[in-house]
């Protein structure tokens, strides 16, 4: 991925986080930590963060019945979110998001938190090379 230079920026990492992608879920972690960022965070639980991510994949995912390939298994996610807290196609971003945060089952929990055994690992792995 090429982004434009900056002299304030380490852009270059952010776009070698992007460099061995193959799956959606560095873009949506990413668009993710942006989000809490635009809403004035300066800490962010991961659990906030997995919870934008199946927000943002919602509609996309429930709605087209998008699949993101075989290793990507965040539509897997939102089929368990979706059995277990009966959340309309149509529910609004935000809305979903806060039944995630607030959620206490534990089918739902074991689904968000999911994603934190890749995730944040492959997506700061260029800041921290081997």
């Amino acid at each position: 991925m090429k982004l434009p230079e900056s002299n304030y920026l380490p852009v270059n990492m952010v776009a070698a986080c992007f460099n061995r992608t193959s799956a959606t879920y560095k873009y949506y972690w990413f668009l993710s930590i942006l989000q809490s960022i635009e809403r004035g965070a300066t800490k962010i639980q991961k659990k906030e963060l997995f919870a934008r991510m199946i927000a943002n994949a919602w509609y996309t995912v429930n709605y087209f019945h998008v699949s993101f390939g075989k290793q990507d298994l965040i539509q897997e996610a939102i089929q368990s979110v979706n059995s277990n807290e009966k959340i309309a196609v149509d529910e609004k971003y935000e809305r979903i998001f806060q039944l995630l945060v607030m959620s206490k089952n534990s089918t739902t929990e074991n689904a968000l938190w999911h994603f934190n055994n890749n995730v944040p690992h492959w997506f700061l792995s260029p800041w921290f090379p081997k």
